[in-house]
């Protein structure tokens, strides 16, 4: 599957959905061709500009989406299992304190790079 179809199907399934914390946050789809292999904290880190004593904290897809609303819920439970059909274990890596980015993403199982989908926590 193209990059493009990729991002056009993770937006469309997104489309909508605030992850709520101390902040809604949008989704936003993305695509990076030029990864190779199994995300890595240290790779995406690397990649958009983080120290590396940055702290992280590793999740599964499920695990994240733990906390959706119940009048949510299917459109998180789709999203998911999107993320899963897509991407080769897709994970989500929260990278920094109280203003947090959150990378859902995997390997696209094509092997054409690493794609999923970001937001924004906040936790005080």
């Amino acid at each position: 599957m193209d990059s493009d179809t990729l991002l056009s199907q993770f937006a469309e399934a997104s489309r909508g959905l605030l992850y709520m914390s101390e902040t809604d946050a949008a989704f936003t789809a993305f695509a990076w061709p030029e990864m190779v292999g199994t995300p890595s904290a240290e790779a995406i880190k690397s990649r958009e500009g983080y120290a590396a004593e940055d702290p992280i904290d590793v999740q599964t897809v499920p695990y994240f989406f733990r906390n959706a609303q119940d009048e949510e819920r299917q459109r998180y439970d789709a999203l998911a299992a999107l993320l899963e059909a897509t991407l080769a274990d897709p994970q989500v890596f929260k990278i920094g304190r109280i203003r947090i980015k959150c990378y859902l993403v995997g390997a696209v199982k094509d092997g054409s790079g690493w794609a999923g989908l970001t937001t924004e926590v906040v936790e005080t």
